[in-house]
């Protein structure tokens, strides 16, 4: 089990990621439909036509985003995200403290950035080896049935 942190953490984090940009469709929604009660500029190329608008775009945007209940949507994502993210920095904690290899690796190139020179200096192996422990996080990093069983 030590050895799988990172992917724990690698679902965690796509999780989190999913969240994010559910979120910012979200809130594109709501300036969309927000941008619909601003002014518009003067357009010349068009005829001019008189006509009475009794139109409210200020009361389109309320009704709109009520039926739509995207205050409602944002604040649940909001409060998932926030959920979220506690669960992913406290798995990262734990993914720092792991002593296994291949999780010291992963915190070294994926979390810290480091290049591979520098991890063959602290963690004294030789590059092939710090080569091939990284395929082996690439590989079940992105292979699905990995990551199933650490779904939530």
């Amino acid at each position: 089990m030590t050895e799988e942190r990172y992917l724990e953490y690698e679902c965690i984090k796509a999780k989190f990621v999913d969240l994010q940009e559910q979120f910012a469709k979200v809130l594109l929604e709501k300036e969309r439909l927000f941008t619909r009660t601003l002014p518009s500029a003067i357009r010349y190329d068009k005829d001019k036509v008189q006509t009475t608008v009794d139109d409210n775009p200020l009361e389109d945007f309320i009704i709109s985003a009520e039926e739509k209940k995207l205050d409602a949507k944002i604040k649940r994502l909001r409060h998932n995200l926030n959920d979220w993210g506690v669960l992913l920095s406290v798995k990262e904690v734990a993914l720092r403290k792991s002593t296994a290899l291949i999780d010291r690796i992963y915190v070294m190139r994926y979390l810290d950035g480091c290049g591979v020179n520098k991890m063959c200096k602290l963690l004294h192996y030789e590059k092939s080896r710090i080569y091939e422990l990284l395929r082996v996080i690439d590989r079940e990093s992105k292979s699905g049935k990995n990551r199933k069983k650490y779904m939530l």
